[in-house]
């Protein structure tokens, strides 16, 4: 049982620091072996999956790397996000009390507090830990399963597009007035509001990921 329970912790662990990783980072099984203090046996079952998974690329005789961003992609896990958020705030938002409300004011300001001071794995970790608390409140752990999925499949490129230069972006952060349309009960604005943020951040994330033009919006 032991030869799993390596291979399993060498997964996560690898996984987990893909997040800091460009896209197209060259990927050594010796190396990573080395950097965690692991044989190389269970680092490469763990790349094995990971590259089954779609997060790591091999290149035959070359090796493994990072998975680069690509803009279809990066668009429809935007639209999977527009999807499964917005079910959720239709569902469950007539149910949200001010408990609930409060604890949604504690995340944003733990993901304001983590953008200033630059800590952009903070910062991911606590804008899903934002969604993920209402999605909870549908009592779903496939879509929970499937959100925490999508997300994870573009973090390691959400990480490199964000800049400690959008001071604006905290100063005016989109979640606090999406909290404040959420308070008043009006579903449809709150949905509406979601949207146009996530359209928002959307345009920002691909025009700093993709050195390539991104496509024109028709």
């Amino acid at each position: 049982m032991r030869a799993p329970k390596l291979s399993e912790n060498a997964y996560m662990i690898i996984k987990e620091q893909l997040l800091s990783m460009e896209p197209g980072s060259f990927l050594s099984i010796r190396q990573i072996a080395m950097k965690n203090e692991m044989s190389h046996t269970p680092v490469r079952t763990a790349f094995a999956r990971l590259e089954k998974e779609g997060y790591i690329k091999k290149i035959p005789g070359v090796g493994y790397f990072v998975v680069s961003a690509d803009y279809s992609d990066f668009q429809k896990i935007y639209d999977v996000r527009e999807c499964v958020e917005n079910y959720a705030m239709d569902k469950v938002l007539g149910s949200l009390t001010a408990d609930d409300f409060n604890e949604l004011r504690r995340i944003n300001d733990e993901i304001k507090k983590a953008f200033s001071e630059e800590r952009w794995k903070d910062v991911i970790e606590q804008d899903l830990a934002f969604h993920i608390y209402i999605i909870k409140k549908l009592d779903n752990h496939y879509l929970e399963d499937l959100y925490t999925e999508v997300r994870s499949r573009y973090n390691s490129s959400y990480a490199s597009g964000l800049t400690a230069t959008e001071k604006n972006y905290v100063d005016d952060y989109p979640h606090d007035k999406l909290i404040e349309t959420m308070e008043t009960g009006d579903v449809e604005a709150s949905i509406e509001l979601n949207s146009q943020q996530l359209k928002d951040s959307f345009a920002r994330m691909a025009s700093r990921v993709f050195i390539k033009e991104v496509p024109k919006q028709q």
